[in-house]
């Protein structure tokens, strides 16, 4: 049976009421398709039994509308860089922003981005006396207006105009630094942004069967039986308080293959005396990393989810020959192009046929965004370790291990131990994940943490959150930079 976690009414297909309406007193609630990281974000989970076609309409023209409009520094700027979104086509908006001056950051101009280009706000131009050139810094449409204004202009001067070219330049990128601020100017910004992810939590948690009524610090259920989002004091930012967490952000463009991506994480903590928090972790675009706190008193069974997505489509992969390719190297493509051996029907001997199946399957490989959190984990954690082996032998440097040097001997010692419980525990390691770390007691013993708790109590000072915040922001701008005129029309 599905229940609407918002109604909190049972729903039933519309094509199951259309074919028994005999059945039905009154028109019922009809379930519907509704994504759980938002379509406009690019999510792609989309379960059918978490709100009726009713609700999430509401939803659609209210709460998501208001969260998905705050991320279109991302969206509106990669949008080319990005897998397909289930449905709709992608929107073109004018964001605005400052250019600032690369020799004084205090010089700015007001700009507008469209497209990934770049314009002033208001055009102005250079005259360029050696080489009798005037560049109107303008897009196409204002540059025809602002031309015989600078004419004008410079006759007045006693320049002759006639014997001078005229050249627009639209995308002033490079003249400066360019500022896009996520919050600045945004109406009731916290109010729409902690929605947002409390709506993501809900649908997350009632999409693995959690009881809207175990919800209780989230979704406030009224005399009626609707169900309403609260958003205050049940979400609060992730920080790396354990030592594997700031080793894993501090380089994470450089060591997530998927950069940038969704991430999801519902799970049950006891605590001494057996009281239960239920936690959704929430981490979109690799860079805004939130807990929402379901419930401080949860009554229901222990429990672990995770869903993991990318959302830049993969790398165009060159085409591949697999006949010459070492045999011994074969297994490298099956892993590089995800290839289910399972499916070969053939003989092990023979070869040539194995190698046509591979071929074949290369041929259709297409790109899902959905990955094994488990797996993608895993592999940084193993090149973390890696990282740890070489700074600690000198023997080799990898991307980390000059940072691993730079930590106490107490924060070494709780790295190593942190890495071998994940590693010496493939079947459940995974569940330490966003939810402990070990710290160093103060007696040279190592005690396990709650992260969601560190991360919401007052040790965590604010200014050290914001630091981090930033610095989180910062590298998805330098990926959306990077990757501003990258054109990849390769489809998921």
């Amino acid at each position: 049976m599905n229940i609407c976690y918002q109604c909190g009414h049972t729903m039933v297909s519309e094509e199951h009421y259309l074919a028994n309406k005999s059945e039905f007193t009154v028109e019922p609630k009809f379930n519907h398709y509704e994504h759980i990281i938002q379509n406009a974000l690019y999510g792609r989970l989309k379960p059918n039994n978490i709100l009726c076609k009713q609700c999430g309409g509401s939803f659609s023209s209210g709460t998501d509308k208001d969260f998905v409009s705050l991320f279109q520094i991302i969206t509106e700027t990669s949008q080319h860089r990005f897998i397909n979104k289930d449905h709709g086509k992608g929107s073109i908006n004018t964001l605005s922003g400052f250019l600032f001056d690369k020799a004084d950051e205090r010089k700015k101009k007001d700009v507008r981005i469209r497209e990934n280009i770049v314009t002033p706000k208001d055009p102005f131009y250079d005259y360029d006396s050696e080489e009798q050139v005037v560049y109107l810094y303008a897009n196409r449409v204002r540059s025809k207006q602002y031309e015989p204004v600078v004419r004008k202009e410079l006759e007045r001067k006693g320049i002759n105009t006639a014997e001078l070219t005229f050249k627009v330049v639209e995308d002033v990128t490079e003249m400066g630094v360019l500022g896009i601020f996520f919050s600045q100017g945004v109406e009731d910004f916290h109010q729409k942004f902690t929605m947002g992810f409390c709506k993501i939590a809900v649908g997350f948690a009632t999409y693995h069967k959690v009881d809207r009524n175990n919800l209780k610090n989230v979704l406030k259920i009224d005399a009626s039986g609707m169900g309403v989002l609260v958003n205050k004091g049940n979400i609060f930012p992730f920080f790396p308080v354990g030592t594997v967490d700031a080793q894993l952000e501090l380089i994470r463009p450089d060591i997530e293959r998927h950069y940038p991506s969704h991430t999801l994480i519902l799970f049950s903590q006891k605590f001494e005396g057996g009281k239960k928090h239920l936690y959704c972790y929430i981490d979109l675009f690799s860079t805004f990393q939130y807990y929402v706190l379901l419930n401080d008193d949860y009554t229901g069974p222990d429990i672990y989810h995770n869903y993991y997505q990318a959302v830049a489509k993969e790398d165009i992969k060159e085409p591949v020959d697999v006949r010459k390719i070492r045999h011994k190297y074969l297994n490298i493509v099956v892993s590089d192009y995800k290839i289910d051996t399972k499916k070969f029907k053939g003989a092990d001997s023979d070869m040539e046929a194995y190698l046509d199946f591979l071929q074949a399957e290369i041929k259709n490989y297409s790109f899902a965004p959905a990955l094994d959190l488990k797996k993608e984990l895993y592999d940084r954690l193993e090149f973390l370790m890696s990282s740890y082996v070489a700074a600690e032998s000198g023997l080799f440097v990898t991307e980390a291990s000059g940072i691993i040097n730079r930590l106490s001997a107490g924060e070494k010692r709780a790295l190593l131990f942190e890495l071998q419980y994940y590693l010496s525990r493939p079947d459940g390691g995974i569940e330490f994940y966003r939810k402990n770390f070990l710290e160093d007691d103060g007696s040279g013993k190592l005690e396990t943490m709650s992260t969601p708790v560190e991360c919401g109590t007052d040790l965590s000072i604010n200014k050290v959150r914001s630091i981090y915040c930033t610095g989180k922001f910062e590298q998805m701008s330098k990926w959306i930079f990077e990757n501003r005129l990258i054109k990849d029309d390769q489809q998921d």
